[in-house]
């Protein structure tokens, strides 16, 4: 399953949509959120990183963000979407102090990849 995202690209914050492939959980934690009115967005930022948010306008038309990830472009996004999904949904559901961290064992595997490829890993910032 994927999880859809509505995608800002660079220059001008044009607006496409894109998806990316995650375990049915989170896809449906995704697909839960969408239908209750929430955004997922993604955009490059000008530094290289990625941001992802899930958020959606109030009765005041203010925008309420449930969750929020910056992290390297690169096998991190795949992580920081669960996160972000997680998060969000913690949130949403009033348990926001209940969200659980990836594992030792993810982040290491993350930052193993993102060196090899040659980006500074997450844990190094």
């Amino acid at each position: 399953m994927e999880v859809p995202f509505t995608q800002f690209l660079m220059p001008d914050g044009r607006r496409t949509q894109t998806a990316i492939e995650r375990p049915d959980e989170i896809c449906e934690q995704a697909q839960k959120l969408l239908k209750d009115g929430w955004r997922l967005e993604i955009e490059m930022l000008a530094t290289g990183m990625i941001s992802m948010t899930v958020e959606r306008d109030d009765d005041d038309r203010e925008t309420v963000c449930s969750a929020h990830q910056l992290c390297n472009n690169g096998p991190a996004v795949l992580v920081a979407v669960d996160k972000l999904i997680t998060e969000a949904t913690a949130w949403v559901d009033g348990q926001a102090t209940t969200v659980a961290e990836p594992s030792a064992k993810a982040e290491a595997i993350v930052d193993a990849l993102d060196t090899a490829h040659g980006i500074v890993p997450n844990s190094q910032w």
